[in-house]
């Protein structure tokens, strides 16, 4: 059920919920206790065994500005794009159930946007991770407020995207819809966030980092899909398609650009094989096998070789696990990923401990 309107808001924020009563008020009310009002939310509801669904209707009922689908999708991905298709904005802030927007934060995004006609806008971020002492430990990445103005100007500022852990989501972010609508894009089709985010920028000009909006994004300590057997696949999808991009921008030679794609991939690769131990009902000879392809794989040869060079490979944030890799060494890679473990280096596999970045 959906209530709708006619005049077209600002910005539409599209969420998906299921499962979500610990954290999903939280996340309305940061939305539409903003005290910008041009805003739609629109809640895609999933199937959930709790009372999600209840709590929803209930801020519907309370709200005009939000639109609640009820989604019979199974993917997560699926419902997302109901929850898109039903945005009326002018632009698109995705969010997740569990992450919430800081007071002021709409208002300072749309003044921005508006004032450069931006076709991507970043927030800052606040990485929330659970902490057994203080409830939540927030690291916030502090976004330099510049704004793009040609292509080349914002191709140059993606390296240091790439590195600090920004086009690791779609998650505070505000895309245009127009945009979207023009490149046709889906979730569903894209399988996973990244290559919708790489899809989008591919002809970005205008993009903007706003310091004074501030994204709390709830950083999991576990996987999505503990021992997913497809994160591997999507894993490469998104590497060939970082490649095809850097192809495509000629920058293919550029070793920082390149050196920023193999870092984030060698990341993924890390936390693949990590997962690969993770996975119920595999044997022993499976979890080898599975953990070899992976060693072996052509774009992991690439990206170790590369990554080498001038001993950038012994980075200390690739942990344990550079050397097992980079030897093919299957047993020594279960060793790192138990010294990991001991020391506690951080979970965050798509993030890079930075505090500044270009945007």
């Amino acid at each position: 059920m959906a209530q709708c309107g006619s005049k077209r808001p600002f910005v539409s924020v599209c969420m998906v919920v299921r499962d979500g009563e610990r954290h999903v008020s939280r996340a309305i009310e940061s939305v539409v206790n903003q005290q910008f009002s041009d805003v739609q939310l629109v809640l895609a509801v999933m199937d959930s065994r709790d009372q999600s669904r209840s709590i929803c209707e209930r801020a519907m009922e309370r709200d005009i500005r939000i639109d609640m689908i009820e989604s019979a999708e199974e993917c997560y991905d699926a419902a997302l794009d109901e929850a898109l298709d039903a945005a009326r904005g002018s632009y698109i802030l995705f969010m997740e159930q569990d992450d919430w927007l800081a007071p002021g934060s709409l208002e300072a995004l749309a003044q921005e946007v508006r004032a450069h006609d931006l076709e991507l806008a970043v927030l800052s971020l606040s990485m929330d991770t659970p902490s057994p002492r203080d409830g939540v430990h927030s690291h916030v990445v502090h976004l330099e407020p510049r704004h793009t103005e040609g292509r080349d100007e914002f191709r140059d500022l993606v390296p240091g995207m790439l590195e600090s852990g920004i086009m690791g989501s779609v998650r505070g972010k505000v895309f245009s819809a127009d945009r979207i609508a023009e490149l046709g894009l889906r979730f569903a089709l894209a399988q996973e966030e990244t290559i919708f985010l790489i899809r989008y920028i591919e002809d970005v000009q205008r993009a903007g980092a706003v310091l004074a909006a501030l994204y709390h994004a709830a950083v999991r300590l576990a996987n999505a899909v503990p021992g997913s057997l497809d994160a591997y696949m999507l894993c490469e999808r998104e590497y060939a398609a970082y490649c095809e991009l850097a192809q495509k921008w000629s920058r293919e030679r550029d070793e920082h650009f390149m050196r920023a794609i193999h870092t984030r991939h060698l990341h993924r690769l890390i936390a693949c094989i990590k997962d690969a131990y993770g996975i119920a009902g595999l044997s022993g000879i499976e979890r080898t096998e599975r953990v070899r392809d992976i060693l072996e794989a052509p774009s992991t040869r690439d990206t170790v070789s590369a990554l080498g060079k001038n001993g950038y490979g012994s980075h200390r944030d690739f942990g344990f696990m550079y050397a097992p890799i980079a030897q093919r060494n299957v047993p020594a890679c279960y060793i790192g990923m138990c010294l990991d473990s001991f020391v506690k280096l951080p979970k965050l596999p798509f993030m890079h401990p930075v505090s500044r970045v270009a945007l």
